[in-house]
């Protein structure tokens, strides 16, 4: 009977800390340099941690699209922690290359708010196991 009931909160613990954290919102954008081609930027990624138990987000790699052409990409800088169900800041560097997004200027400037998608692929290790989570949101900038 006690091997059962050690089964069954290991079957539980893997069912719970599997789940894909949950986007809430883009926040905080901002420039932080132009160099030749590249404007590197800083955003704040907010999401939710559905887990019931402490997770690292390991790495993240992340590509940005405009009108379905990538444009730039970002990264993780440091593993973050995120706390069981909770939500969390994580703080992402991206890299936009001017060239690939000068093609849209005419629709960019004219637009009021402009549609990016951000595809993600982000390694999540909790104490039980380590995951892949692809994502894929969509952020408007105005």
């Amino acid at each position: 009977m006690k091997n059962v009931i050690t089964y069954v909160v290991i079957a539980i613990l893997l069912t719970s800390c599997g789940k894909k954290p949950t986007f809430i919102s883009a926040e905080d954008l901002k420039v932080e340099s132009v160099k030749d081609s590249m404007m590197f930027l800083k955003m704040t990624y907010v999401v939710y941690n559905p887990n019931t138990i402490k997770s690292k987000l390991k790495e993240s790699e992340l590509k940005i699209y405009y009108q379905n052409s990538e444009v730039g990409e970002g990264f993780l800088n440091e593993e973050v922690l995120l706390s069981p169900k909770d939500t969390i800041q994580i703080p992402l560097n991206f890299k936009v290359n001017i060239k690939r997004l000068s093609e849209f200027y005419p629709k960019l400037l004219s637009s009021d708010s402009s549609r990016f998608d951000v595809k993600s692929n982000s390694k999540i290790e909790t104490v039980l196991k380590t995951f892949s989570a692809k994502g894929n949101e969509t952020v408007y900038l105005k």
